[in-house]
């Protein structure tokens, strides 16, 4: 029954880390449109270790992989946005990095 307790209690996201995944969303966000992508990335990946479930976060760590040609990091990424969340703006990145990798299938 403890270990029941503290597995709960530690994987839960507070609203404290929910707010600060999302502000590092923006501020990769920002990176990724000023042209650093390496700082994207490495702020993105912040955001989705304080909040995994940010769809967001995954959705904007794809495309600065897809920056990078990272392609397969970048795909799970989109892959893992995708399950959390079915946003028309995540089928569109995705669906162009595939298209411009040329994986048409």
């Amino acid at each position: 029954m403890i270990f029941l307790f503290f597995t709960l209690f530690w994987g839960c996201v507070t609203q404290q880390q929910i707010r600060r995944s999302q502000s590092r969303t923006e501020l990769g966000t920002a990176y990724l449109v000023e042209g650093n992508a390496a700082q994207a990335i490495r702020t993105l990946i912040e955001a989705t270790k304080l909040n995994p479930r940010n769809a967001k976060a995954w959705e904007k760590l794809g495309l600065s992989y897809a920056s990078q040609g990272a392609y397969d990091k970048a795909e799970d990424a989109f892959l893992k946005s995708l399950k959390l969340e079915q946003r028309a703006e995540t089928h569109n990145n995705f669906g162009l990095m595939l298209l411009a990798i040329k994986r048409y299938e």
